[in-house]
């Protein structure tokens, strides 16, 4: 897959669910001192955004699309492939939050992160956890899913510019998130010839 691909078939397509996700900032304050609030609207973006994250769990782990995954495949396929993401953090500077979505993955014990849990919860037994569709599992899903595409599309780009890219310097998406940032990461645009 080059660059043009991943962002017509997965990029443009996060940042619809990120917009989304930001609309909901007019009711609802994005903050941790909100993160236990929910909503049946939080219980639909979590389903897109998870749902999406499995699409996007196949690809980065190499997983037939045919097959049925689960995050128990996903999880060591993901580490030996971005052995580095369970230590990512996601920032979102407008709101001064820091969130490890992959945090959970640092314990062998654990296949699935917590909001991966709440979201199958809310999928399978709405009427029990509707209060699993708060704010924190939105944004930490949402923040994965950023975080797994930002991977991914390292990866194409170091392919496709092989031999112009320092080891430091990562050329972002021409539209980049508006919510999140990885801290630690530096982002540059290609000038003449932007990656998307």
């Amino acid at each position: 897959m080059n660059k043009n691909e991943f962002t017509n078939k997965y990029w443009s397509y996060y940042l619809l669910l990120e917009s989304d996700f930001m609309k909901t900032n007019r009711y609802m304050q994005i903050s941790d001192k909100n993160y236990n609030a929910f909503s049946i609207e939080y219980a639909k973006q979590i389903q897109s955004v998870c749902g999406e994250l499995d699409t996007v769990f196949k690809l980065a782990s190499m997983i037939d699309f045919n097959t049925n995954g689960s995050i128990k495949k996903y999880k060591p396929a993901i580490l030996e492939r971005y052995n580095e993401i369970t230590s990512n953090e996601v920032i979102v500077p407008a709101y001064e939050l820091s969130i490890k979505p992959f945090d959970d993955w640092n314990n062998s014990n654990i296949n699935s992160p917590q909001w991966w849990k709440d979201y199958n919860k809310i999928k399978h037994q709405r009427s029990n956890s509707l209060e699993a569709a708060n704010l924190k599992n939105m944004i930490s899903s949402l923040a994965g899913l950023f975080l797994l595409e930002m991977y991914i599309l390292v990866e194409i780009c170091k392919k496709e510019y092989e031999g112009t890219m320092s080891s430091f310097t990562f050329y972002g998406p021409r539209f980049p998130s508006k919510l999140f940032i990885i801290k630690d990461w530096e982002f540059t645009q290609l000038l003449g010839d932007p990656i998307f």
